[in-house]
C-alpha cells in the first residue's frame, strides 16, 4: 500500500494502485470484504503500519474535527452582525423564546426576510432554547454543523471512491478554505451548512441505492434532498449533480474497459438512460425554485435596475473571481458591491475564453481524468442558483456561496494529483513526498488564514472593517458600521461613515441615519436638514417624519412637531414601512416620546406597547414603558415588566437602576438600595444609577459620600466627547450637585451648579425650579434677580408634570418677587389646589402661608442660610 493513496475496502495492490472504479466489474455487484484489506504476511513492516493507521477512518476524522475546531474557535466569542442577524435571532420574536407550537408553526407557514426554511428556524430555535440570545452558543452550534459536514463529506468520498487519503485532504480543504468563514461565522447563514449537511447524507443513500438497487435507499435518499431543500434552496441542482457522481467516481453502468474508453455519445446516452430516477429529485427542486422565487420576489433585482446584458456580464465575470478566490483567497468581504464600470469587454471576453476552455479541456481529458468532469461542472452546476442570473440583492458575489460549490474544484485537484502521484509511484519517491509536504503546508496555511480572519469577524467593526479596508467605496459596510456606532452611542464614530456611504449612494436611510448622530451632536439644524432631505427622496418614510417630529420638538417648535407626530403615525401603516420590523417600531417609539414631552402619558403608553409588538426585544422599549407606568404611578406593572426583563436580560444595568426607582416609589428603599448598588457594579459609570444611590445617599444624610461620588462622575463625563447624551447628564449631575450645595448653605456654589446644569440641559426642571426659587426669595442683592425668577419659573412651569412638582408655588414666589401680585395669587391658589388634591399636609401647610403673603401684597423673602 502506498503512503499518499489509501484503498479501504480493497485488497492492496501496487501494480493496479490506481482502479478507475469503486465498483466492481459486474453492476451491483458486492465489495471485497474488508479482511481483505489486511495485508499479507510478507507485506513490509512498513507497509502495514501505513495500513493500519490509514484504515481506520474515525482517526482521520477526528483529525478533521480538531482542526476544523481550532480553525473556527475564535468565533465562539464572536457577536451578532447587525446584518440579517437580528431578524433571524435576537429581534425576532418566534425564534428567541424557543420552540412553541406557534413558532413551529409559523417556520414552516411564514416567508420571512424574502426565506422560507423552516428546518433553518428549527436551528435557530433550539439554540434559542438551549442559550438565549447569547451570542457565543449560537456560533459555536455553527461550528459544530460545519465539522459534522467536514467529516461527513469524508466519509462520503471515502464510501464513494476507496480512496482515504485523498477523500481526506480534500474534506480538510473545504474545512479550513478562508472563503468559508462566511458560511460558519456569520450565524445568519446556518441555513447554508444544514442544507449541506442534508445534502451529503443525501448523496450516500443515492450511493447505496445505485450499489444495490434498493429503493429503500433511493426514497431515504429524496427525504434527505427534501430537507436540504426545506433547510435552504441551493441544492436546486441535484439532479445535475447526480448526473455528474454518476460519471465519476459512481462510474455508473461502466465497466472497467468502458470506464477508459467513454465518448461524449456514450456520456450522452448514459444519462438519458438513468434519468428517470433523477426526474423525482428534478421535480422536488423546480417546487423549491418556485417557492424560492415567490418568497424573493421583493429582493430580486428588476431587469430595470439589473438589466440582462449587465448581469449576464457579472455572471462571467463572477465565475472567475469565484474560481480565482479558491485558489488565491484574498481580499475576501462579507459584501462585495457591484460595481458595473469594472465589468469591460476585455474582462467578459477573457472570462467566457477561460469558463469555454477549462469546459473543453475536462470534456477533452473525461477518459484519462474524468474526476476533472464531475469538479469542473459541479462548481459551474452548483452556482447557476446564485451566481446572478435571477439577481437576489444587490452584491456581485458572496464567499458564502462557495461554502457547496468548491467541492467541485477540491475534487478535480486533489484527483489528478493523486493520479499523477500514482503514476510516479516507483520512480519519483521525493516528488511524492515533497507533494506531499506543499500539500500539507498549503492546507495548514489555509487554515491559519482562516482562523486569523475568524479572529477579525468577533467583532462587527473587524468584519465590515476588513470589507472596507479591501473596498474604501463598500457603502453597505460603511452604512452597518455608522448604524453600529449609533447603537454603541459612539456619535462621532458614526459621522464619517455616515458620509463615504451618501457619498457612494444617496438613500434615504443614510440620510436618516446621519440625522440620529447630527442630534446627539447636538446639531439639530442639521438633523432637520438630512431628515427633510430624506423625505424628499422617499415621502412615505415614517422613521423620518418621527425623527423629525422629535428634532422640532426640542427647538419647541410644538405645532411642527406635532404635525409630524401625526404624519409619522399615518404612515406607519403602509406596506412600505412595515415590510421591516424595525421601522415601526423605531417610529412608534418616537411618537411616544413626543407625546410625553407634551405631557400626555397615557397617549405615549399605547405607542410603547404597540411598538413592542414590533419589537419584543428591544431594550430601549421596556426602559420607556416601565418609565411611563411610574409616570402614572403604576409602580406594580413597572416592577412586573421590569422584574420579567432583567430574568432574561440580567447585565441590563439601566433596567436594574430603574426598577431601584420602581421600588424607591413603592417605599421599599432597602430595595432600591441594593438594586442600584448591583447596576453600579455591572456598569461602573451608569449615570442614572449613581444620580439614584446619591440622591438616597442624601435623604439618609450621607452628603459628603454623595458628593464625592457625583463629582467622580461628573469628571467622568466631562472627558468624554460631547453629545446630546452627556450634556443630558452634565445638567443632571450638577443639577444634584446644586442641590447638596443648598443642602449645606453654599448658595453661590448652588447657584453656579443650576446655572451649569440649565446650560447644558435647559428642559431640566430641578435646576429651573429651585433656581428660580433661590433668585426669588433669597434676600441677598448677590443672589436675588426677580426678572431672571420669572423667566425660569415660566420655562419649568411649561415642562411636562411641572404642576404636581411643585413648579405652581415656584411661580407664584418669581411673580411676587416680580410685583405681579394679582398673578402671584392666582398661582398660588392653583398650586394650593393641586396641593389638597394630592394630600400632601406639608405643602398644603408652606402654600397656605405663602398665599397669605401674596394677597397682602407681599413677596416671599426666605434665606437658605437662616433655615433650620
Amino acid at each position: 500500500m502506498v503512503w499518499y493513496e489509501v484503498d479501504v475496502g480493497k485488497k492492496t495492490n501496487r501494480s493496479n494502485s490506481t482502479q478507475p472504479s469503486v465498483l466492481s466489474s459486474k453492476f451491483g455487484e458486492s465489495r471485497q470484504s474488508r479482511s481483505d484489506s489486511v495485508p499479507s504476511a510478507s507485506s513490509s513492516p512498513n507497509e502495514f503500519r501505513a495500513t493500519f493507521w490509514w484504515s481506520r477512518p474515525w482517526i482521520l476524522c477526528a483529525v478533521l474535527a480538531v482542526g476544523t475546531l481550532a480553525a473556527y474557535w475564535p468565533a465562539t466569542q464572536a457577536e451578532f452582525l447587525p446584518f440579517d442577524d437580528q431578524e433571524y435571532i435576537f429581534r425576532n420574536p418566534q425564534v428567541f423564546d424557543g420552540f412553541s407550537r406557534d413558532s413551529i408553526v409559523w417556520a414552516f407557514t411564514k416567508v420571512h426576510i424574502s426565506n422560507w426554511h423552516p428546518l433553518t428556524w428549527l436551528s435557530h430555535m433550539l439554540d434559542s432554547e438551549m442559550f438565549g440570545v447569547q451570542p457565543g452558543g449560537h456560533h459555536a452550534m455553527s461550528i459544530l454543523w460545519h465539522v459534522a459536514n467536514v467529516m461527513l463529506l469524508f466519509i462520503v468520498l471515502t464510501k464513494l471512491t476507496d480512496k482515504a487519503l485523498p477523500s481526506f485532504a480534500v474534506a480538510a480543504l473545504f474545512a479550513v478554505h478562508p472563503t468559508h468563514v462566511e458560511a460558519v461565522a456569520w450565524v445568519a447563514q446556518r441555513k447554508t451548512l444544514i442544507s449541506t449537511f442534508f445534502i451529503l447524507l443525501s448523496i450516500w443513500t443515492y450511493f447505496n441505492y445505485v450499489r444495490h438497487k434498493s429503493w429503500r435507499w433511493y426514497a431515504a435518499s429524496l427525504l434527505l434532498f427534501a430537507l436540504s431543500l426545506l433547510s435552504k434552496q441551493t441544492f436546486v441542482t441535484m439532479p445535475g449533480l447526480l448526473v455528474l457522481l454518476d460519471f465519476w467516481p459512481i462510474r455508473r453502468g461502466l465497466d472497467n474497459a468502458g470506464a477508459q474508453h467513454s465518448s461524449l455519445i456514450k456520456m450522452i446516452q448514459d444519462a438519458l438512460r438513468f434519468l428517470p430516477d433523477k426526474l423525482p429529485f428534478a421535480a422536488l427542486g423546480v417546487a423549491a425554485a418556485l417557492v424560492t422565487v415567490l418568497a424573493q420576489t421583493d429582493a430580486i433585482q428588476s431587469l430595470e435596475s439589473l438589466p440582462v446584458p449587465l448581469r449576464l456580464s457579472n455572471v462571467c465575470v463572477a465565475y472567475v473571481r469565484y474560481l480565482a478566490g479558491i485558489f488565491w483567497p484574498a481580499k475576501l468581504s462579507i459584501y462585495y458591491t457591484f460595481h458595473a464600470e469594472d465589468l469591460t469587454t476585455v474582462r467578459i471576453a477573457g472570462a467566457v475564453l477561460l469558463i469555454l476552455i477549462l469546459s473543453g479541456g475536462a470534456l477533452w481529458l473525461r477518459n484519462r481524468l474524468p474526476q476533472l468532469v464531475t469538479g469542473w461542472f459541479w462548481f459551474l452546476v452548483s452556482m447557476l442558483p446564485v451566481i446572478g442570473i435571477i439577481h437576489v440583492g444587490s452584491q456581485s458575489m458572496a464567499d458564502r456561496y462557495l461554502y457547496n460549490a468548491s467541492l467541485g474544484i477540491f475534487l478535480a485537484v486533489v484527483w489528478m494529483v493523486a493520479d499523477w502521484l500514482a503514476k510516479i509511484e516507483r520512480h519519483r519517491p521525493l516528488w511524492i513526498r515533497s507533494t506531499m509536504c506543499v500539500a500539507m503546508a498549503g492546507i495548514m496555511a489555509l487554515a491559519v488564514l482562516t482562523y486569523q480572519r475568524t479572529r477579525q469577524w468577533r467583532t462587527v467593526e473587524g468584519t465590515f472593517g476588513e470589507a472596507i479596508q479591501h473596498d474604501p467605496t463598500n457603502w453597505l459596510a460603511h452604512c452597518l458600521l455608522a448604524e453600529w456606532a449609533i447603537e454603541k452611542r459612539e456619535f462621532e464614530k458614526a459621522i464619517p461613515h455616515a458620509q463615504q456611504a451618501l457619498d457612494e449612494l444617496e438613500l434615504p436611510r443614510f440620510y436618516v441615519m446621519y440625522s440620529v448622530a447630527s442630534r446627539e451632536l447636538d446639531d439639530r439644524p442639521g438633523a432637520i436638514e438630512k431628515l427633510q432631505r430624506a423625505l424628499e427622496l422617499e415621502p412615505d418614510d415614517a422613521l423620518a417624519s418621527s425623527l423629525l417630529a422629535v428634532n422640532f420638538l426640542e427647538l419647541e417648535r410644538n405645532d411642527e412637531a406635532e404635525a409630524m407626530r401625526i404624519l409619522a403615525e399615518e404612515k406607519i401603516q403602509l406596506p412600505a414601512n412595515q415590510a421591516h420590523p424595525r421601522i415601526p417600531a423605531l417610529a412608534l417609539r418616537n411618537c411616544g416620546n413626543v407625546l410625553l414631552q407634551f405631557n400626555r402619558p397615557a397617549e405615549a403608553m399605547e405607542r410603547f406597547l404597540a411598538a413592542l409588538k414590533w419589537d419584543p426585544r428591544e431594550p430601549l422599549l421596556i426602559h420607556d414603558l416601565a418609565r411611563t407606568e411610574l409616570r402614572l404611578d403604576r409602580v406594580q406593572p413597572a416592577i412586573d415588566r421590569l422584574t420579567e426583563y432583567l430574568h432574561r436580560e440580567p447585565k441590563d444595568a439601566a433596567a436594574r437602576a430603574l426598577l431601584a426607582t420602581a421600588y424607591k416609589q413603592a417605599g421599599d428603599r432597602g430595595r432600591a438600595e441594593e438594586l442600584l448598588r448591583e447596576a453600579l457594579q455591572l456598569d461602573p459609570e451608569d449615570t442614572f444609577a449613581t444620580l439614584q444611590l446619591t440622591d438616597m445617599l442624601v435623604q439618609a444624610g450621607k452628603i459628603e459620600q454623595a458628593d464625592k461620588m457625583l463629582r467622580e462622575t461628573l469628571d467622568k463625563q466631562l472627558r468624554r466627547p460631547i453629545s446630546r447624551d452627556s450634556k443630558h447628564w452634565i445638567g443632571e449631575l450638577n443639577t444634584q450637585l446644586g442641590d447638596i450645595c443648598l443642602a449645606r448653605k453654599l448658595l453661590p456654589e448652588a447657584v453656579a451648579h443650576y446655572q451649569v446644569a440649565l446650560e447644558n440641559c435647559p428642559e431640566q426642571f430641578v435646576a429651573n425650579n429651585n433656581l428660580a426659587w433661590l433668585l426669588a426669595t433669597e434676600p441677598d442683592p448677590q443672589i436675588r434677580n426677580p426678572d431672571e425668577a420669572l423667566r425660569l419659573a415660566q420655562k419649568a412651569i411649561e415642562l411636562p408634570g411641572a404642576k404636581d412638582k411643585g413648579a405652581l408655588g415656584t411661580l407664584a414666589a418669581a411673580l411676587a418677587a416680580a410685583g405681579r401680585m394679582q398673578d402671584a395669587v392666582q398661582a398660588a391658589e392653583q398650586a394650593l389646589t393641586v396641593a389638597r388634591e394630592k394630600g400632601d399636609p406639608a405643602a398644603i401647610s408652606q402654600l397656605q402661608q405663602q398665599l397669605q403673603l401674596h394677597q397682602a401684597g407681599q413677596a416671599l423673602v426666605e434665606s437658605v442660610l437662616s433655615s433650620p
